[in-house]
């Protein structure tokens, strides 16, 4: 029995996996694009120089929208994995509590 508890749990795990996979790259994506937007912006400052606001605006803007979009994906994503962890948890407690009680049954008769 409780090698088929940890094999039901493996499985589980196997795709939560996948979802805590994704809630940690998007913040680095996130991250990333936030990088760039800055070189952008200083890229342009360097090329055309401190002309106005307009120059620096556009590698802004993409970092804040990039640093916006890693965090869209980001928190559903990590709100998720805990979610479906806590479930793993109480499944492999209630399997475990369960095949306890059949053994002990068992063990009566």
């Amino acid at each position: 029995m409780e090698k088929e508890i940890a094999k039901k749990v493996k499985d589980l795990e196997k795709y939560v996996l996948i979802v805590g996979t994704i809630a940690n790259i998007s913040v680095y994506l996130g991250l990333l694009g936030t990088i760039i937007g800055i070189i952008e912006a200083f890229s342009n400052i360097s090329g055309q120089g401190l002309g106005g606001i307009n120059i620096v605006i556009g590698g802004v803007s993409k970092a804040l929208v990039t640093t916006a979009f890693g965090l869209i994906v980001a928190i559903p994503a990590v709100i998720a994995y805990n979610y479906f962890n806590e479930k793993i948890d109480d499944f492999t407690k209630s399997m475990e509590f369960y095949s306890e009680e059949l053994i002990s049954l068992i063990g009566k008769y």
